[in-house]
């Protein structure tokens, strides 16, 4: 109980959204940054105690693509918004019933869209599905989200390989898109996420867009063997 109190200081309001199954599971963790994650994810996503304990068990806070974990704080309340760079996790974990040692794009794209759900909550909260192979110009992205929390739209581009630059040439084309023929005023910017095999550290230290993120992917079965 010492442990709770010490977590949940005196008038904090988010040990009321959290059943006691949660707790439980929660105040075990000795990390304070690593419990105060979990317990903003479990908050923001309003997950389940078996999905929490799936991310859990997939590692989801050391797979945070933050430049800095420590110093995390709990949220206020269920209204709090974080930014995206706290929802993407590197690698995202794309679950499939079958061994694949060479993935196509478009393979891979089939599969991300059969395990949609499982996806949005790899990468974060808030994203709702707006489309598959979405016509822009002459050319079609691979998918297109929109974030309410962000309030944007969120381009997803698949690539079965390392990072290239003219992969960001092609997402920068994409958001442009978007932002010129389909972003309300109302809306914040469109953000591009390349999900990636391998990420390229060079390409993306020299990518002037802020609004591009990249993260990586990693097959597992349903035995939670790696490919």
């Amino acid at each position: 109980m010492r442990l709770y109190y010490l977590t949940f200081k005196k008038g904090h309001a988010v040990s009321d959204l959290l059943t006691w199954t949660n707790l439980r599971k929660l105040l075990s963790i000795k990390d304070i940054n690593k419990r105060n994650y979990y317990i903003n994810m479990r908050i923001k996503k309003n997950l389940s105690s078996r999905a929490l304990e799936k991310e859990i068990k997939n590692n989801a806070f050391e797979r945070l693509s933050l430049a800095d974990k420590e110093n995390i704080k709990l949220i206020s309340d269920k209204n709090e918004v974080l930014t995206i760079k706290d929802t993407l996790k590197d690698p995202v974990l794309i679950t499939i019933n079958e061994d694949l040692d060479n993935v196509s794009e478009e393979k891979l794209a089939k599969i991300i869209r059969k395990e949609l759900e499982i996806f949005l909550l790899e990468l974060g909260c808030g994203y709702t599905y707006a489309g598959k192979e979405v016509r822009m110009g002459e050319s079609y992205c691979d998918l297109l989200f929109f974030n309410y929390e962000f309030n944007c739209f969120v381009v997803i581009e698949l690539k079965t390989r390392k990072i290239k630059k003219e992969d960001i040439g092609q997402l920068e084309y994409y958001i442009n898109y978007v932002d010129e023929n389909m972003k309300k005023e109302s809306f914040n910017p469109t953000i591009g996420v390349l999900v990636a095999k391998e990420g390229n550290y060079l390409v993306m230290k020299y990518c002037t867009n802020k609004n591009i993120y990249k993260i990586t992917y990693k097959i597992i079965n349903e035995k939670k063997l790696l490919v």
